[in-house]
């Protein structure tokens, strides 16, 4: 049910910008100008690209996280092997 009410107040607010933000700008990407996109389109995909970069650097230290964890781990049982080989 919080999701519901969170997703509804955040469509809200996007509405709000969009019915705010509609003067249509132009956008150079290199030698390719769009014209004519209004401005709040230019805002929400500027926002998605920095999610979708801070999702991808977030996934590759997730997996550096753990592929080191299990070299940790795999050293440990290592060590674990040795002492109770001395033990013995």
């Amino acid at each position: 049910m919080l999701t519901i009410i969170l997703a509804l107040l955040v469509s809200l607010v996007v509405a709000y910008l969009a019915t705010q933000n509609a003067t249509p700008v132009s956008l150079s990407l290199g030698p390719t100008v769009f014209t004519n996109i209004p401005l709040f389109f230019v805002v929400l995909a500027s926002i998605l690209v920095g999610v979708l970069v801070a999702s991808v650097v977030t996934v590759i230290n997730l997996i550096k996280s753990n592929l080191t964890i299990f070299g940790q781990k795999k050293e440990l049982k290592k060590s674990y092997n040795t002492v109770g080989e001395l033990k013995g």
